[in-house]
């Protein structure tokens, strides 16, 4: 729960999608445009199947930091997506948020990071 420590220039993304979305290309097609812009020191996502593990992977890949921020159901029930949600917001303070199609809870992410002033970016991709 570290804030931000990534070098002056370098991105801190938050990366979230749903368990549905199983093709990995577009996620990383995803990624390296983003990467290619700025580049892209750490990634922060839920863990969960799909999109999140692609982009730890793609990190871990690339020698980049990779933070896994995972819900906890047990405690906080059918509100660990939104405590989860905020904890990436305020405890990462990322530079960015990339929300794939399908992500349940994405616009109550989308919301926290408008309110933080960090940029979304909602990616046109196929789940299928």
């Amino acid at each position: 729960m570290a804030p931000r420590t990534s070098k002056v220039g370098d991105l801190s993304v938050v990366v979230v999608g749903p368990r549905t979305f199983v093709r990995r290309a577009p996620v990383l097609a995803v990624l390296e445009k983003a990467h290619q812009h700025k580049r892209i020191a750490r990634v922060i996502h839920g863990g969960t199947p799909g999109p999140e593990l692609f982009a730890a992977q793609w990190a871990a890949d690339l020698g980049l930091e990779a933070i896994c921020c995972a819900a906890d159901w047990v405690q906080h029930q059918e509100l660990a997506a939104v405590d989860r949600n905020r904890r990436m917001i305020v405890d990462y303070e990322p530079d960015g948020v990339i929300i794939f199609p399908g992500t349940l809870f994405g616009d109550d992410l989308a919301a926290r990071a408008g309110a933080a002033k960090i940029a979304v970016w909602r990616p046109r991709v196929r789940e299928r």
